[in-house]
């Protein structure tokens, strides 16, 4: 399948570091920031690229030529009586595409190490004439754009430069944000005029959505870097610096129950959620280091019919909540519902059964580890039980032990003789062992 990289704007929003260099070339880590995305996208198979280039063209194609260097095959359109916008300029495009092929369309100053192979698989299984990447929008994350779904994950609201009154009045969804990576089935250049400026989201999904055509949307939490702005790209400098696979992703996976919040037995109301002091400044930190943050719990309430998995979604919701007025989030959260042991009144007979996914079994960091693109090499398991130490362990990570913590119980005792990689007293030691072993490395 082939790329089409946009990548010919005038970048006058990372002035002056684009003042004689196009933004895909900015340097990170002593190498142009869309080189560490062409090496990703070749080890994922994907070779054919096209270009759409206008300002400073000559210094893409001066660097990259026909991409035999770097291990691919690239081909240029380029925009040559006035920009185009992103839709005007991938027309351009039109003539390289096969005539029952679908490509991808790919911003030049995005980063991911998203799953393209997937993605792919999806929107065949869907036969859409669009699919729109999109990422969860955080709990009072002010966005450019929004998007809501409907459970075929076909695309029902999809706002540019929503208000804050747009964004609460969807506040019950679940609710997205446009990445600004597509993948189109080649009759939507039907609907893109030619040599005339047009622009995806201000007027090529707004007619497809007012003619019922049928945008889908691919809800991801991989790993994605949009640098579009000067500020962003200090960041992202800082975040990265000296790591020379930038698209390697690490994660630091933390159990709930006495790590991220106050144990609370039989938890089955959001009210009941109180998050431990000093842990939203500490999920911050390891956003703002480039770790992802998954949570993976154990639910058995679920199973003994306490509560549903629709309770345990809203505490979910408002651990999210809790943490946002830090600026901080989570990238994923996984969840076991099952229990092996019998007998409870009320309990689910469905879910009462001995699976794959309850630690002390490594089956929800695993499903995890597939689907966000994990390294597991950089990544870290924190608990404060055993279990959670024997199944980051049999997961390949590191593991961190909080001390003092644990339920007692007989599984517990089982894994005792279990050795976690550090012990510490909290979440917040824990990430400061962490980022200081980062850094030495």
């Amino acid at each position: 399948m082939k790329i089409i990289i946009v990548a010919g704007g005038l970048a006058t929003r990372m002035k002056p570091v684009t003042e004689e260099i196009p933004k895909c070339l900015i340097d990170v880590n002593s190498k142009p920031l869309i080189q560490h995305q062409l090496e990703f996208l070749r080890r994922q198979g994907l070779t054919d690229i096209i270009f759409c280039v206008a300002h400073l063209a000559d210094k893409v194609k001066g660097y990259f030529g026909d991409g035999s260097a770097f291990g691919v095959n690239i081909q240029y359109v380029q925009e040559t009586g006035g920009l185009l916008g992103t839709a005007g300029s991938v027309k351009l495009a039109e003539q390289l595409i096969g005539s029952d092929e679908d490509f991808i369309v790919y911003y030049g100053d995005n980063l991911t190490s998203m799953d393209f192979e997937k993605l792919i698989r999806v929107h065949k299984t869907k036969d859409a004439l669009a699919t729109i990447v999109m990422r969860p929008l955080p709990d009072g994350y002010k966005s450019s754009s929004l998007a809501v779904l409907d459970k075929d994950h076909k695309v029902k609201v999809l706002m540019e430069k929503p208000s804050i009154e747009e964004i609460e009045k969807c506040r019950g969804e679940k609710r997205y944000i446009n990445s600004g990576i597509y993948v189109f089935n080649k009759r939507i250049f039907e609907f893109m005029p030619e040599n005339t400026a047009y622009d995806f989201t201000k007027q090529l999904f707004p007619k497809l959505m007012a003619e019922k055509l049928g945008i889908y949307g691919y809800p991801t939490s991989e790993f994605f870097r949009e640098i579009g702005r000067v500020e962003k790209y200090e960041t992202f400098l800082r975040e990265f610096k000296g790591n020379k696979n930038i698209l390697s992703v690490k994660a630091v996976f933390l159990d709930r129950d006495g790590v991220i919040n106050e144990g609370a037995e039989n938890l089955t109301n959001p009210k009941q959620f109180k998050l431990i002091s000093g842990v939203a400044k500490a999920v911050k930190r390891l956003n703002d280091s480039g770790y992802l943050v998954v949570v993976v719990t154990n639910q058995p309430i679920i199973a003994k019919g306490f509560c549903t998995l629709d309770d345990v979604e809203k505490i979910h919701a408002r651990m999210k909540e809790l943490l946002a007025k830090d600026g901080a989030h989570i990238d994923g959260v996984y969840v076991c519902p099952h229990h092996p042991e019998k007998g409870h009144k009320g309990e689910v007979k469905g879910l009462k059964i001995d699976c794959e996914c309850r630690k002390p079994k490594p089956g929800l960091i695993l499903q995890a580890i597939e689907e966000l693109n994990i390294d597991v090499k950089s990544s870290w398991m924190i608990g404060d039980s055993h279990t959670d130490v024997a199944a980051g362990k049999q997961a390949s990570l590191k593991t961190i032990l909080i001390a003092g913590k644990g339920s007692g119980s007989a599984q517990e005792e089982e894994y005792m003789q279990i050795t976690p990689d550090k012990m510490e007293k909290d979440l917040s030691s824990s990430v400061d062992y962490i980022l200081d072993k980062s850094s030495s490395i």
